[in-house]
């Protein structure tokens, strides 16, 4: 296996194990925008998008690997979801965004599956 395989076999273990706890992040920031919104829920946002930009850039570091095993994640339902999410962040639309991030969560347990499935 050549070097960069081998990183991007590393880099989706990581994310793999950090996506669990991504998702619980996105899932309890999802209701807090959703409901009652909690004195912290700004700087935890900030924290999950951060989380997700992340995953992003395994995702595109990756996307050869993920593609060997059938596993098609639509990168261009992916940059829309970012763009909405972009733009309901500057419009401080907190439906919006939690709108954004419901299907972020889908890309992230996507790459997730993906991840595990390759590990395997």
């Amino acid at each position: 296996m050549d070097e960069l395989r081998e990183q991007q076999m590393e880099a989706l273990s990581v994310a793999s194990e950090y996506s669990v706890k991504l998702i619980d992040g996105i899932e309890k920031v999802i209701n807090e925008l959703k409901g009652e919104k909690l004195a912290d829920t700004d700087d935890f946002l900030k924290h999950v998008i951060s989380g997700i930009n992340w995953i992003i850039n395994v995702f595109n570091a990756t996307k050869d690997i993920i593609a060997e095993k059938n596993d098609l994640i639509d990168k261009e339902s992916v940059n829309s979801s970012v763009m909405l999410l972009n733009d309901s962040y500057n419009e401080k639309d907190d439906i919006k965004i939690a709108e954004a991030l419901s299907q972020l969560l889908e890309f992230v347990k996507q790459l997730r599956d993906a991840a595990d499935r390759i590990k395997l």
